[in-house]
Protein backbone atom coordinates (compact mmCIF):
# COMPACT_ATOMS: atom_id res chain seq x y z
CA UNK A 1 0.00 0.00 0.00
CA UNK A 2 2.91 2.50 0.82
CA UNK A 3 4.42 2.40 -2.97
CA UNK A 4 1.35 3.68 -4.49
CA UNK A 5 0.10 5.88 -1.69
CA UNK A 6 0.28 9.84 -2.55
CA UNK A 7 0.64 10.46 1.63
CA UNK A 8 3.96 8.77 1.98
CA UNK A 9 5.65 12.54 3.29
CA UNK A 10 2.71 13.82 5.27
CA UNK A 11 1.92 14.14 8.87
CA UNK A 12 -1.43 12.53 10.28
CA UNK A 13 -3.16 15.65 10.22
CA UNK A 14 -2.45 15.77 7.04
CA UNK A 15 -4.52 12.56 5.80
CA UNK A 16 -7.69 12.90 7.06
CA UNK A 17 -10.17 15.37 8.61
CA UNK A 18 -12.11 15.25 12.35
CA UNK A 19 -16.15 14.98 12.15
CA UNK A 20 -18.38 15.50 15.58
CA UNK A 21 -14.95 14.69 17.05
CA UNK A 22 -14.45 11.64 14.98
CA UNK A 23 -10.74 11.40 13.22
CA UNK A 24 -11.79 10.37 9.95
CA UNK A 25 -8.89 8.95 7.39
CA UNK A 26 -8.74 10.33 4.10
CA UNK A 27 -6.45 8.51 2.23
CA UNK A 28 -5.42 9.41 -1.48
CA UNK A 29 -3.15 7.05 -4.10
CA UNK A 30 -1.55 7.58 -7.05
CA UNK A 31 -3.58 4.73 -9.27
CA UNK A 32 -7.05 2.96 -8.88
CA UNK A 33 -6.46 0.12 -6.39
CA UNK A 34 -6.44 -3.64 -7.06
CA UNK A 35 -9.49 -5.81 -5.84
CA UNK A 36 -6.60 -7.10 -3.46
CA UNK A 37 -5.45 -3.58 -2.14
CA UNK A 38 -8.93 -2.45 -1.49
CA UNK A 39 -9.04 -5.00 1.15
CA UNK A 40 -5.80 -4.37 2.22
CA UNK A 41 -7.03 -0.62 2.39
CA UNK A 42 -9.89 -1.63 4.70
CA UNK A 43 -7.63 -3.56 6.93
CA UNK A 44 -4.89 -0.69 7.30
CA UNK A 45 -8.25 1.44 8.16
CA UNK A 46 -8.99 -0.90 10.77
CA UNK A 47 -5.21 -1.21 11.96
CA UNK A 48 -5.33 2.72 12.42
CA UNK A 49 -8.74 3.66 14.29
CA UNK A 50 -7.55 1.03 17.12
CA UNK A 51 -5.47 3.69 17.94
CA UNK A 52 -6.87 6.76 19.76
CA UNK A 53 -5.92 10.26 18.35
CA UNK A 54 -6.69 13.41 20.00
CA UNK A 55 -7.98 16.88 19.22
CA UNK A 56 -6.10 19.95 19.15
CA UNK A 57 -2.23 17.81 19.73
CA UNK A 58 0.29 19.14 17.33
CA UNK A 59 1.40 16.36 14.97
CA UNK A 60 5.26 16.13 14.55
CA UNK A 61 7.46 14.01 13.50
CA UNK A 62 9.81 12.46 16.04
CA UNK A 63 12.97 10.40 16.50
CA UNK A 64 12.79 8.59 19.58
CA UNK A 65 16.58 7.63 20.07
CA UNK A 66 17.36 11.47 20.45
CA UNK A 67 16.76 13.66 23.32
CA UNK A 68 15.33 16.46 21.23
CA UNK A 69 13.17 14.49 18.98
CA UNK A 70 15.14 15.29 15.57
CA UNK A 71 17.42 12.10 13.28
CA UNK A 72 20.83 12.65 13.57
CA UNK A 73 23.14 9.94 11.98
CA UNK A 74 25.24 10.06 15.03
CA UNK A 75 22.17 9.04 16.96
CA UNK A 76 21.48 5.98 14.46
CA UNK A 77 25.02 4.74 15.00
CA UNK A 78 24.93 5.18 18.30
CA UNK A 79 21.23 2.96 18.47
CA UNK A 80 23.24 0.64 16.56
CA UNK A 81 26.13 0.27 18.68
CA UNK A 82 23.84 -0.57 21.20
CA UNK A 83 22.47 -3.48 19.49
CA UNK A 84 26.05 -4.89 19.98
CA UNK A 85 27.00 -6.27 23.28
CA UNK A 86 30.81 -4.83 24.59
CA UNK A 87 32.71 -8.54 23.16
CA UNK A 88 31.37 -8.27 19.64
CA UNK A 89 32.15 -4.21 19.74
CA UNK A 90 35.55 -5.37 20.60
CA UNK A 91 35.66 -7.94 17.83
CA UNK A 92 34.07 -5.72 15.26
CA UNK A 93 36.77 -2.98 15.87
CA UNK A 94 39.42 -5.38 15.67
CA UNK A 95 38.58 -6.26 12.64
CA UNK A 96 38.02 -2.88 11.35
CA UNK A 97 41.61 -2.06 12.13
CA UNK A 98 43.24 -5.65 10.69
CA UNK A 99 45.36 -4.15 7.22
CA UNK A 100 44.08 -6.30 4.92
CA UNK A 101 42.09 -6.34 2.02
CA UNK A 102 38.75 -4.91 2.03
CA UNK A 103 36.76 -8.39 0.72
CA UNK A 104 39.02 -10.13 3.65
CA UNK A 105 37.40 -7.61 6.04
CA UNK A 106 33.74 -7.79 4.77
CA UNK A 107 34.27 -11.78 4.91
CA UNK A 108 35.20 -11.84 8.53
CA UNK A 109 32.06 -9.21 9.02
CA UNK A 110 29.67 -11.12 7.50
CA UNK A 111 31.17 -14.50 9.11
CA UNK A 112 31.00 -12.35 12.52
CA UNK A 113 27.12 -11.57 11.54
CA UNK A 114 26.87 -15.34 10.32
CA UNK A 115 25.19 -14.02 7.25
CA UNK A 116 27.79 -16.17 4.96
CA UNK A 117 25.35 -18.53 1.95
CA UNK A 118 26.95 -22.13 3.25
CA UNK A 119 24.94 -24.64 2.21
CA UNK A 120 23.02 -25.52 5.43
CA UNK A 121 21.43 -21.86 5.41
CA UNK A 122 20.75 -22.05 1.73
CA UNK A 123 18.78 -25.42 2.19
CA UNK A 124 17.27 -23.92 4.87
CA UNK A 125 15.83 -21.04 2.78
CA UNK A 126 13.95 -24.09 0.33
CA UNK A 127 17.24 -23.80 -2.61
CA UNK A 128 17.73 -27.32 -3.45
CA UNK A 129 21.20 -29.05 -3.67
CA UNK A 130 22.97 -32.44 -4.46
CA UNK A 131 23.69 -32.21 -0.97
CA UNK A 132 24.84 -29.61 2.04
CA UNK A 133 28.20 -31.18 2.81
CA UNK A 134 31.21 -29.63 3.38
CA UNK A 135 33.33 -29.99 -0.62
CA UNK A 136 37.13 -29.85 1.48
CA UNK A 137 35.81 -33.14 3.08
CA UNK A 138 32.55 -34.01 2.16
CA UNK A 139 32.08 -35.58 6.12
CA UNK A 140 29.85 -33.06 7.53
CA UNK A 141 28.02 -30.29 6.71
CA UNK A 142 29.10 -26.72 5.55
CA UNK A 143 28.47 -24.18 7.77
CA UNK A 144 30.31 -21.16 9.22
Amino acid sequence: MYLISDCKERVIEEVGHWEENVWVWDLTWRRLRLVWEVAMEEQLILLLNGHSLKIGISDTWKWKDNDNGVFSVKSAYNKLQGSFNEEENKEFKTLWSIRVAPKAQLLGWRLFLDKLPTKVKLVARGIQLQNNLCEMCLASEENA
